[in-house]
């Protein structure tokens, strides 16, 4: 099965039969496509449901990841960090359900970064709040169905030789090596936006400083 998420109006979760592109394209059968909504604007509350993610968890549950805009599209609204959880392939989905909320509901939580760590068997969450102000890290166990308290990890970023205004997770997704690494793409601004790469040896914290590259270059 084929899992793509695509951006629009409505968030749609897209599941081909087909193995590859190229086969879809020479095979009739392939064709057909089922088109299942995930996320909708206006749904639970939210006005606008933006920046989706999506991983399968090692158990074979499908999370899908999204920011819940409450009063308007735009970036600085109030903000929570949602997800779905599906247990067959997509064919049906839970309820919207909130990972983390600002205090008091004010404030906005957002650019999920899932990482699937096989090694450990859980699901590595990074978000932030307030686009930047801090970045945090959560862990989803039990097939991604219960999440641990979030813990801010801001100071991994302390020590770039300029004058860092603002910084996001991702948004998007990040990877694990073979060596159980894990690598998250993050960007941080001082106004010349760059692009970083965090390194996580212990998959537990964050302890090495990210190695910075230009925009462009990763």
């Amino acid at each position: 099965m084929r899992l793509t998420p695509t951006l629009g109006p409505t968030v749609f979760l897209f599941l081909m039969a087909s193995l590859s592109l190229a086969t879809a394209a020479q095979s009739p059968q392939a064709e057909a496509i089922e088109r299942f909504e995930v996320f909708a604007n206006g749904e639970a509350g939210y006005h606008t449901i933006r920046i989706p993610a999506l991983v399968v968890t090692p158990e074979g549950s499908v999370l899908a990841f999204a920011e819940g805009r409450k009063d308007s599209s735009r970036d600085e609204t109030d903000t929570d960090l949602i997800y779905r959880r599906s247990t067959d392939g997509g064919e049906t989905w839970s309820d919207i359900q909130i990972i983390h909320r600002a205090a008091g509901g004010e404030g906005k939580i957002g650019n999920p970064v899932p990482i699937v760590d096989r090694k450990a068997g859980h699901v590595v969450l990074l978000f932030t709040r307030d686009s930047g102000e801090a970045v945090f890290r959560t862990i989803g166990r039990q097939d991604g169905q219960t999440w641990s308290e979030p813990v801010e990890i801001t100071e991994t970023f302390n020590g770039f030789d300029y004058d860092m205004k603002r910084m996001a997770t991702g948004p998007g997704h990040s990877i694990q090596m073979q060596s159980g690494r894990l690598v998250a793409p993050i960007y941080v601004s001082n106004m010349s936006v760059h692009a970083v790469r965090q390194i996580n040896d212990d998959r537990e914290k964050v302890r090495k400083r990210p190695a910075t590259y230009r925009a462009g270059v990763i």
